[in-house]
């Protein structure tokens, strides 16, 4: 997990270290829904243009979710910082999503009184079409999981197992 969270400080480093330009394509701020993404099943997002450079874009994404099932009655919150990188309508984004959820009603049987909240941090790799001229976007990532033991885990454990989660994404931008 250190070496995404280093490889995305490099991402963040290379992006401020370019000077402000005017861009052929400004990034907007858009609405959307997700579907098995870092909040789980589903989520519903805002996300904020914070820095539009000619190829580079910095988005911050909030997203809000609830877990209705008996075992998991929870709501489910995600921040996420992306970085964009592309031209035009086609772009890459690299990311580290907090999820933020309640431990002890999705994961663990028993009620732990100091384990109430559960962050989880989930990279992301992935594509977005978002064009210019038209309203809408869609994306599409990969977020790698490692569970432990039935649990989730930011570091690597002996017997742990890797879980790769395809989201995907359809809004419109604002």
């Amino acid at each position: 997990m250190r070496n995404y969270i280093i490889i995305f400080a490099l991402l963040l480093a290379n992006l401020s270290a370019h000077s402000q330009k005017d861009s052929t394509y400004k990034m907007r701020n858009s609405i959307y829904f997700e579907l098995l993404g870092n909040a789980g099943l589903y989520s519903f997002n805002y996300e904020k243009a914070i820095s539009n450079q000619q190829k580079n874009h910095f988005n911050l994404r909030i997203g809000a979710s609830y877990l209705w099932w008996s075992a998991a009655k929870t709501p489910v919150f995600v921040i996420e910082p992306i970085y964009l990188r592309g031209t035009k309508n086609h772009f890459m984004e690299f990311s580290l999503g907090l999820t933020i959820l309640n431990r002890e009603s999705v994961l663990e049987s028993k009620i732990d009184a100091n384990k109430q909240v559960r962050l989880n941090i989930l990279p992301r790799i992935g594509y977005r079409y978002q064009p210019d001229k038209k309203n809408w976007l869609f994306r599409i990532g990969l977020l790698p999981i490692l569970f432990t033991e039935n649990q989730l885990v930011v570091s690597k454990g002996l017997n742990s197992s890797f879980l790769p989660i395809l989201a995907f994404s359809i809004g419109k931008q604002l």
